[in-house]
């Protein structure tokens, strides 16, 4: 009897030591998981989606850049096309969408409306271009193009916002036609005279700025966007 008392004895001390030095270890990894997750930075992300506008903008080309660039960091990016700004956007207030990061033309975005998204980074500068046949009277004054044919870009890009909202700012907002050509199709389609003018954010070396002053020239006149 005095032996089985004895063992009994000695069991019941090893689970209290194990206890003793299991519970407080259990409590500092408890611990320690709770300063992990409230303090330390997640790893970033593997894969990215980045929304641009279409494949012949400066928008889709940077993006390609950075596709090429980021696997050394072990991230993949996946490139979405788009109509442009406005749509880009939506795609980012979307939570559904995928889209993580995009491409976004300065005044395109309403922090308001949008108080979730933030901005990263200001790139570069893009002047509104807009350009008329050489004939168009009065082509230095937007007011000359009340009744004429222009070139805004596609629903859901930054131009045509920013060409609407240029328009109304003088009046114009039904006696013109828009068109939804953007680029270089609005420009090729302003040398055969199918459009009266054109409105295209772009930089001054981006190519379809240099394809506009080739000869023979347009009319041309800019203002700065960020």
């Amino acid at each position: 009897m005095a032996s089985n008392d004895k063992s009994t004895a000695s069991s019941g001390r090893s689970v209290r030591d194990y206890l003793a030095i299991g519970i407080p270890a259990f409590l500092v990894l408890a611990a320690g998981f709770l300063v992990a997750f409230n303090f330390v930075e997640p790893p970033p992300p593997g894969r990215i989606v980045i929304a641009t506008a279409g494949k012949s903008g400066a928008y889709f080309a940077f993006a390609e850049r950075y596709r090429a660039i980021l696997p050394e960091q072990g991230i993949e990016l996946v490139v979405r096309e788009s109509s442009g700004s406005v749509e880009n956007v939506a795609l980012l207030d979307d939570a559904a969408s995928g889209v993580d990061i995009g491409f976004v033309q300065s005044g395109t975005g309403d922090a308001a409306a949008s108080p979730r998204l933030m901005s990263l980074a200001s790139l570069y500068y893009e002047p509104i271009w807009l350009f008329a046949r050489p004939n168009l009277p009065g082509a230095d004054r937007l007011s000359a193009l009340a009744g004429k044919r222009i070139a805004v870009g596609p629903e859901g890009s930054g131009t045509r916002a920013v060409a609407r909202l240029l328009l109304s700012e003088v009046g114009l907002s039904g006696e013109q036609t828009l068109s939804a050509l953007g680029g270089r199709r609005a420009g090729a389609a302003l040398r055969r005279g199918e459009i009266d003018a054109a409105f295209i954010v772009a930089g001054p070396t981006a190519p379809v700025v240099r394809d506009m002053f080739a000869p023979p020239a347009l009319e041309s006149h800019a203002d700065q966007t960020g």
